[in-house]
């Protein structure tokens, strides 16, 4: 394009004023619009990069945890933080809900917590009575849970989110009374944001070790 211009500027000097103003003012146009356009093209999401993404959750058998055997978090959740933020996931999340073990399955609730929250009210019914164990990881521990209480825990200090964008930290911060307790779950929205956001910076005691955070 540029040198198709240049060649074609210098060709105007045998045009008249008018026309060559007219030709100068669209060469400018056309250089100026291409740029823009380049320079507000998105970069593109690999798609190999969800499926890594995703075959992490398809077949884990744990969940929660923000953080593992040492201070980074373990691979589930940095797949979940990772797949959570891609244009996309909400399909993803979906095929999860279908396919997945019954730990990549609370992820999966935890992913349309967020992109799709009246397909996440839907198949939250299904998992609200389910006595199956899973494997619930806490830093480096791991503790047997039934399905039920991690989806909805009966407790009145299950953490209720405000909003989708509220964190655990912001949560205490407006609605924790000092020496308070709370749980999370995935309902109240206690576990989708531990998970992509992280656990809060104060420690507070919680009742139910199994299910709660971390």
């Amino acid at each position: 394009m540029k040198y198709w211009a240049w060649e074609n500027v210098s060709k105007m000097k045998y045009a008249p004023s008018a026309v060559r103003e007219a030709i100068v003012i669209l060469v400018i146009l056309l250089l100026t619009s291409s740029a823009i356009g380049q320079s507000c093209t998105a970069p593109a999401v690999s798609t190999g990069d969800m499926q890594a993404q995703f075959d992490i959750l398809l077949t884990t058998e744990s969940f929660g945890g923000t953080f593992g055997f040492g201070p980074e978090p373990p691979a589930n959740t940095t797949a979940f933080r990772e797949l959570v933020g891609m244009p996309g996931s909400d399909t993803m999340f979906r095929d999860l809900l279908d396919r997945a073990t019954l730990e990549g399955q609370m992820y999966a609730l935890c992913g349309l917590w967020y992109t799709d929250h009246d397909y996440f009210l839907i198949a939250l019914d299904d998992f609200r009575d389910v006595s199956e164990m899973i494997t619930i990881q806490s830093g480096d521990m791991y503790y047997p849970t039934p399905v039920s209480g991690v989806v909805e825990s009966a407790s009145c200090d299950a953490v209720k989110l405000d909003h989708r964008g509220q964190t655990i930290s912001e949560w205490i911060r407006d609605n924790l009374k000092p020496g308070g307790n709370f749980i999370t779950d995935i309902a109240g929205g206690g576990y989708p944001a531990t998970l992509r956001f992280g656990y809060p910076a104060v420690i507070v005691p919680v009742t139910d070790a199994p299910i709660s955070g971390g």
